[in-house]
């Protein structure tokens, strides 16, 4: 289930994704909806690019620090990879 980061205020977060389309994002919301996790996105700025210096607008998507690795897990076996995720 989807909520702003703000839900989770006072837990401990861990980044699993950043979706860098639209499409992207709604595909992985829906992947971690079917799986029932509760998760928080937050729409930020990041440096991207091919050189990694212009700034680019993604959908942050975070879960408790307890169940990250789960959650990356599933990600990956839908089909997505870290490298997806901008450092």
């Amino acid at each position: 289930m989807k909520h702003q980061v703000e839900y989770f205020e006072g837990a401990e977060l861990e980044l699993i994704l950043v979706a860098t389309k639209l499409k992207l994002a709604l595909a992985a919301e829906e992947v971690l909806d079917k799986e029932g996790i509760e998760y928080g996105i937050e729409v930020d700025q990041f440096r991207g690019g091919l050189l990694g210096l212009s700034n680019r607008t993604g959908v942050f998507f975070y879960a408790l620090a307890g169940q990250a690795e789960y959650c990356r897990t599933v990600l990956q076996k839908n089909g997505y990879k870290p490298s997806q995720a901008p450092k």
